[in-house]
């Protein structure tokens, strides 16, 4: 079996994603990249790794990415807050919470071709599981609307 000599940025994102107990030093390199990476599945995988691996105070890095301009790095702007806010230190604010949400529903209503590896190739099964993770708060008409329209696309594709 070949071993490959490098490994790409985006590989590594994703990877550190599940080693939270080193978020002390990759939180800061993966808002980094996030921030400063042209390829945008790049940059999405690193804001999610960041969601996943960081404590609730990431939220405050995370939701500028809401108003970014690549869908995609919205929706993982949107998916990290989600489960930031199910964390028990500090919960996000309903405010962002709520963009959170309309950013999945418009991603699920509008899906883009282009998606990380947390996706496992499923955007819409990705937002449903997110969406099952969701705390109370968020209006809870758009949630199931949401969930529909995954469903829907989902059923669509079988």
């Amino acid at each position: 079996m070949e071993v490959p000599q490098t490994c790409s940025p985006q590989r590594i994102a994703y990877l550190l994603a599940w080693f939270p107990e080193f978020a002390a030093t990759s939180l800061p390199r993966l808002l980094a990249l996030a921030a400063r990476e042209a390829d945008p599945v790049t940059a999405a995988t690193a804001l999610l790794a960041a969601g996943l691996a960081g404590p609730s105070s990431t939220a405050g890095d995370v939701t500028p990415y809401l108003d970014a301009g690549d869908p995609l790095m919205r929706w993982a702007a949107a998916t990290a807050l989600i489960r930031l806010s199910a964390l028990d230190e500090a919960p996000v604010g309903p405010g962002p919470l709520d963009r959170a949400v309309t950013e999945l529903a418009t991603a699920a209503r509008s899906p883009f071709d282009r998606v990380t590896d947390y996706c496992d190739g499923d955007l819409h099964a990705h937002i449903e599981r997110t969406l099952h993770a969701l705390p109370a708060g968020p209006d809870p008409a758009v949630v199931r609307e949401t969930l529909d329209a995954c469903r829907a696309c989902r059923r669509g594709r079988g």
